[in-house]
């Protein structure tokens, strides 16, 4: 085969496949949605935050007001439900820093720990449960979860289960009728509000896509337009013209002695302004100095999955300044007690630490070999003697030894031989001789014996010094 025609062969095999495959391959592009980030759910103000900062706002939050002390690069501080002033430094430091200048945005709903809250009884106000008996954001999701069921059932053909169709408190038309009529019974308000709602401000609800979701959404926003008749605050500030309408929680009110009396009760601070639902008042303001400070009845309206409803996202630009900067406080964690210690009480943990590294150094080990235990019973005076006499020997010096001896017996020799020390030296060693009854040569060598290196010759004179000691002691005793 020439080779040309290999060159056919092996373009077409490889030609016929990329045809194939050009002509064949489709490209399209799949979005898999995620979920929420992690940063998101630990975060229930990242979406208020992520706005804040696409509207040139500095946003930041913060799980501690302690982290962020003190507040001076603050313009505005919000402290959700989550969040708690517990400390009374941070309560007075909060205060400080509203009366020279800065907003303060509140937060708080009823439950056991109410009165750990130091904000609220600082301005006086008091939160409380109405009786309403609902939730906005409960009802929200109960009845876009109905949606999707029946927009499940409708594409689907799936029918509902005999269990369901026994239980008439759980078919979805049953349950939203029963719910709208206990609200119609408890819609009694003691003192209504003055509200006005925009009718094109309705809660969000899935776009339709074909007859049965167009019927399941248009009974929902029916339900939620009566729900909004009752539970909508509208605010309004200042000169504006611009209204917001916002749905707190109905569910939890405030109220201040203010409020109903509109004259000065006395208290310290009152409210300039207030507005609510017909249920109760759910955002009030005061002024605290040159300051500003917000409370509501609830954050959740600045919260992921409510920040998008109503004109909530507005409100929140428009109680902040533009370019300023915005903390969101989500927590109360403490510090720890090792740094609460440390902060605190820094002195007592250098000075402890230094006695303990003092007290390891004495009770420590030394280095060297270690030294052996000596012992405590006492050494008899002839131990001390030979002990003293073994150290003169060793060190090459018997001859201190021996004129220490000469020495005493020529002071003996004074006292017991008439003109002893007139006497020549020879004349001495005769006297001596003649007194202690030894041989002349013996006596002689002992008295004039110096530098003695030799152990017998040593130990010889001392011998004999020491027998003419003990005669020249005898006439004495």
């Amino acid at each position: 085969m020439s080779n040309q025609k290999i060159l056919l062969v092996v373009a077409f095999f490889v030609l016929l496949p990329a045809t194939l495959f050009l002509t064949l391959f489709e490209s399209y592009e799949d979005t898999k949605s995620l979920g929420w980030s992690q940063q998101a759910h630990t975060n229930p103000y990242l979406a208020a935050q992520m706005y804040l900062e696409s509207t040139g706002r500095s946003a930041s939050s913060s799980y501690s007001l302690q982290d962020v002390l003190p507040f001076a690069d603050q313009d505005t501080i919000i402290i959700g439900e989550e969040a708690r002033v517990i400390a009374s430094s941070h309560q007075q430091a909060l205060q400080q820093w509203v009366e020279n200048g800065g907003h303060l945005i509140i937060a708080s709903q009823l439950n056991d720990d109410q009165d750990s809250h130091m904000v609220l009884p600082w301005l006086d106000i008091e939160l409380y449960a109405t009786e309403c008996g609902c939730s906005v954001y409960g009802y929200y999701e109960d009845e876009l979860d109905w949606i999707d069921d029946s927009l499940d059932q409708e594409t689907t053909g799936e029918e509902t289960s005999t269990a369901l169709d026994n239980e008439p408190d759980q078919d979805p038309d049953h349950r939203q009728d029963q719910e709208f009529e206990q609200k119609q019974e408890q819609k009694v308000p003691e003192a209504p509000l003055e509200q006005s709602q925009r009718e094109d401000d309705k809660p969000p609800v899935p776009e339709a896509k074909d007859e049965a979701e167009d019927e399941a959404e248009d009974s929902a926003q029916e339900y939620l337009a009566e729900l909004d008749e009752t539970l909508v605050t509208t605010l309004q500030f200042g000169d504006e013209d611009i209204e917001y309408t916002i749905l707190f929680n109905p569910a939890f009110g405030l109220y201040h002695a203010y409020m109903d009396e509109a004259e000065d009760d006395g208290s310290v601070l009152n409210p300039f302004y207030w507005r609510g639902s017909d249920w109760a008042a759910h955002f009030v303001q005061f002024t605290v100095g040159d300051g500003l400070v917000t409370v509501m009845s609830d954050s959740e309206i600045w919260k992921n999955t409510s920040v998008e409803e109503q004109d909530h996202a507005y409100l929140l630009t428009a109680l902040t300044d533009e370019e300023g900067q915005v903390l969101f406080v989500i927590g109360s964690d403490m510090p720890s007690l090792l740094e609460l210690i440390w902060r605190y009480a820094k002195e007592v943990v250098i000075s402890g630490i230094v006695c303990l590294v003092a007290w390891l150094v004495y009770r420590g080990r030394r280095f060297a070999p270690a030294l052996p235990v000596a012992s405590l019973e006492r050494r008899s005076l002839a131990e001390h003697l030979q002990a003293v006499a073994a150290f003169h020997w060793r060190a090459r010096d018997p001859q201190t030894l021996i004129e220490s001896l000469q020495s005493e017996i020529d002071q003996l020799a004074n006292r017991n031989i008439a003109g002893y020390s007139q006497l020549q030296l020879q004349q001495q060693h005769q006297a001596l001789a003649n007194f202690s009854h030894l041989p002349l040569a013996q006596l002689a060598s002992a008295m004039g014996a110096e530098h003695e290196h030799s152990e017998h010759r040593f130990t010889e004179t001392v011998k004999t010094l020491q027998v003419l000691r003990r005669h020249l002691l005898t006439p004495a005793s």
